[in-house]
């Protein structure tokens, strides 16, 4: 099992989105591809986050797992959209853009259906197959 990487065209971020699974699952992918990070805190919701640093660029890595999804379940989006718009505060503050004007309220708002958007069409289409 692998995460599925995102197409973040606006921004330069590396965002992945784990398929369904379980949380044991995502936290062994985390744990194979950062040594040394205990995981043991990750993955306690139904949905979550992890912001890595990774080792050879420091640059942050972002992960977005849900349990379960079902594009016809409100609840699953809502918890989609809540776990997105943490990716998107920490990118912002990462990438050191500003979150606390008019504009960038906008860009905020943009960006999040822009990565919903691309949540949703991935784990639709790979559901399919």
């Amino acid at each position: 099992m692998r995460p599925w990487k995102l197409k973040t065209d606006i921004y330069p971020i590396e965002l992945y989105l784990f398929p369904p699974c379980t949380r044991e699952d995502a936290r062994k992918y985390i744990a194979n591809r950062f040594p040394g990070v205990d995981v043991r805190d990750y993955f306690k919701y139904e949905g979550s986050i992890v912001v890595l640093s990774h080792a050879v660029t420091a640059r942050k890595v972002f992960f977005i797992w849900l349990e379960k999804f079902n594009c016809k379940d409100p609840f699953a989006i809502a918890s989609l959209c809540h776990e997105v718009s943490h990716i998107v505060g920490h990118a912002f503050r990462y990438l050191g853009l500003p979150l606390d004007d008019q504009a960038s309220n906008e860009h905020y708002a943009y960006y999040l259906g822009f990565l919903v958007e691309q949540c949703v069409a991935l784990l639709m289409k790979r559901r399919r197959k």
